[in-house]
């Protein structure tokens, strides 16, 4: 029950933390880099192009931006900061008298990672809903994006099928990088390492996967335009990686706070 609790107490304070608000306004930022343009116009009045929906243009801004690539420190920033100031801080200290070694790392990981995929998700949510603002939900030539866009969910609810399976992409994908930016801080308990950390190993397994010409390249697993991954599979292999990360998150702390 006191772990419960303290999963709970973690995750507030990291949904509170100006760190989060901050990754997911840098997120959408960079996803919506492209289409300020559109934007302006809407605001000044001016109509819209409508020969798109706000769903192609959805697909579109995830696969023609650098987002999928400072998604990695977007997660991490949002999630996997909290270990690094509690052990700066030694803030785990008066928490350890009162609760298991670990019940706290339990909590301090599943927080972490739940924070990043939370702000996975919501880039994804609160672009689509400014998209939408501009761009219709249905035009003429949505058979032809239909057909460009090989994925059943855009004819769902007027196209928020697609957004929202896209979210759970981003939500189980932030959780992963999340994971990683904790476990590489359970080595080297440093802010800037953490954030960055798993861009670098992010953007590695990239290339190398596509080298090998794998379809499960990072950036096919994030819903990328061309898309050629099932959610079931993006789903299983980010649940495998966070189950993994979790594992040596809890070695590595485990040993780290084995003195305290």
């Amino acid at each position: 029950m006191r772990a419960f609790k303290l999963f709970l107490i973690s995750l507030a304070r990291n949904l509170k933390s100006p760190k989060f608000y901050l990754s997911v306004l840098i997120g959408m930022c960079i996803l919506l880099s492209e289409r300020m343009g559109e934007f302006a116009d809407s605001i000044a009045g001016k109509p819209a192009p409508q020969d798109y929906s706000f769903v192609f243009m959805l697909g579109i801004s995830l696969s023609f931006t650098v987002f999928p690539f400072v998604f990695a420190p977007i997660c991490t920033l949002a999630g996997s900061l909290g270990f690094c100031e509690d052990s700066a801080h030694h803030f785990f200290r008066p928490i350890l008298s009162r609760i298991s070694k670990k019940a706290y790392i339990g909590a301090r990981f599943i927080s972490g990672v739940v924070a990043g995929g939370i702000a996975g998700a919501a880039i994804i949510l609160l672009s689509a809903i400014l998209l939408r603002l501009v761009f219709p939900a249905h035009t003429l030539s949505l058979h032809m994006q239909t057909s460009s866009m090989p994925d059943d969910a855009v004819l769902i609810l007027g196209g928020w099928g697609y957004v929202f399976k896209v979210a759970a992409a981003y939500f189980f994908g932030g959780m992963a990088l999340a994971g990683a930016g904790l476990a590489i801080s359970a080595i080297v308990p440093n802010r800037y390492v953490a954030v960055f950390a798993p861009l670098l190993l992010f953007t590695s397994i990239h290339f190398l996967m596509s080298y090998l010409r794998s379809f499960y390249t990072p950036l096919n697993l994030l819903m990328t335009y061309e898309n050629k991954v099932s959610l079931y599979q993006i789903i299983s292999i980010f649940g495998l990686a966070c189950a993994a990360l979790g594992g040596i998150f809890f070695w590595l702390s485990k040993k780290r706070l084995a003195g305290e």
